[in-house]
């Protein structure tokens, strides 16, 4: 699975660089055969109070469907991890709805 990261208004250092890599790929690695590509961004905006750290992240699938969501926190370390789990948890909505439904066996339509 390949992914990119773009960040602008903000430096990442080589540990906040491999934790992002580490997070999407255990996050994202099951999906890995039906994810086409990933693309996260993350940019620093200043809120009321203190800065504010936004993350957005879009996915492609094989089946040509595209999920993308944003999130933001006041660290970098939690707007990642909030917006790769809903990502991760769209992703299996996605597959839940995709699912045909099992057929009843003749035995059980009877009763």
């Amino acid at each position: 699975m390949e992914f990119s990261i773009t960040h602008t208004d903000l430096v990442l250092t080589a540990s906040q660089q491999e934790m992002i890599d580490e997070r999407i790929a255990l996050s994202l690695s099951r999906f890995a055969s039906i994810v086409s590509g990933c693309e996260l961004s993350i940019r620093e905006s200043n809120g009321p109070n203190a800065a504010v750290i936004e993350c957005s992240i879009s996915v492609g699938l094989q089946s040509g469907h595209s999920i993308s969501i944003e999130d933001n926190g006041h660290k970098l370390e939690s707007a990642i991890a909030q917006c790769v789990q809903r990502c991760k948890r769209a992703i299996e909505r996605h597959l839940k709805h995709k699912r045909v439904p099992r057929l009843r066996s003749a035995s059980s339509a009877r009763a």
